[in-house]
């Protein structure tokens, strides 16, 4: 499974996207209390739930990891996980990870400075309010502690969406070469 990490706008989406169009890797649906954005689709971005069964679900164990970000619940169910999967997760999503101990699990922390990631965010129709806020938000949650544990750290301004995606395939592939 690839893991993916980091602050807002450095890519994650659109790399879990493309890997899914280059080379069948799917996506992990996690379950989440925010709003749908702007073409995002139920069930196929997100599994979007009212706070209230999203709190049920976690009283029932039914998540490896939760967290709250950005004034809403996410949370990833035990059923998606899975070889050739991709997932996002934040900081404590990644520590659940880690302790699972699995091999078969990849995480990747992608990074880019704060002036493109702002203009992703515009270009994507965040709110000023919502940019400056999640910016802010990021220098807490997203440091150097953050990218403990990481298998490979990449800096997402530096490569195209199909490249960074390629780069990520290629990582994980020799990865898996190597535990072999």
């Amino acid at each position: 499974m690839i893991l993916l990490i980091g602050p807002s706008a450095v890519g994650k989406t659109e790399v879990a996207n493309e890997l899914f169009h280059l080379f069948h890797i799917k996506k992990v649906v996690t379950h989440t209390t925010r709003l749908p954005r702007k073409n995002e689709v139920n069930d196929i971005d997100y599994h979007f739930v009212t706070k209230e069964t999203f709190l049920e679900m976690k009283k029932q164990n039914v998540f490896v990891e939760t967290t709250y970000y950005n004034d809403n619940y996410y949370g990833t169910s035990r059923k998606e996980l899975g070889n050739n999967k991709v997932i996002i997760v934040d900081p404590n999503g990644k520590n659940a990870f880690l302790s699972l101990k699995d091999p078969s699990i990849i995480i990747f922390y992608l990074k880019a400075d704060d002036e493109t990631r702002k203009k992703r965010m515009m270009e994507r129709g965040d709110s000023e309010e919502n940019i400056q806020k999640r910016l802010k938000k990021d220098l807490k949650w997203f440091n150097k502690e953050s990218e403990y544990g990481a298998d490979y750290i990449l800096d997402s301004s530096k490569y195209s969406i199909e490249e960074l995606a390629k780069k990520i395939f290629e990582l994980y592939h020799a990865h898996f070469q190597n535990i072999k």
